[in-house]
């Protein structure tokens, strides 16, 4: 999940590829906000922006952490039959089960560009899955 900060919530080695996908999940269900109600509720307006800003604080620190495991070369000690992740590239790909608004792709765009200053080995993709749950009546 993307407030877990100190976990990856999930990484797959592709030998064969030389390739390590690192997932990070982020589901709508965090960063709801329920409506309060009222015509003029300004500040359920200033609410739905907060979170929407540790919603991006969140996922930019999620990506930092990964990228610092990465330069920290501590990824290996998940993969313990495989000698060394040199010359491997890294996918963070971002699940999210929502449509990420434009701030939100932003972010991904811009980390990429910073990324890619500093190592070509790395890139962020993203990736939206609809919930196939939504419409089934789980009682």
């Amino acid at each position: 999940m993307i407030t877990e900060f100190d976990m990856v919530d999930h990484m797959m080695l592709d030998e064969e590829n030389h390739q390590v996908l690192m997932l990070i999940v982020d589901t709508q269900d965090l960063w709801r906000i329920e409506a309060s109600g009222g015509l003029f509720n300004f500040g359920q307006k200033r609410k739905i922006e907060q979170k929407q800003l540790e919603h991006l604080v969140c996922l930019k620190k999620k990506v930092e952490n990964y990228i610092g495991w990465i330069q920290a070369d501590a990824l290996k000690e998940q993969f313990p039959g495989c000698d060394s992740l040199e010359g491997y590239n890294y996918d963070i790909h971002i699940i999210t089960d929502f449509v990420p608004d434009s701030a939100y792709m932003d972010l991904i765009n811009k980390m990429n560009q910073y990324i890619s200053t500093e190592r070509n080995d790395i890139v962020l993709t993203h990736e939206q899955k609809n919930n196939e749950y939504d419409d089934v009546d789980m009682r």
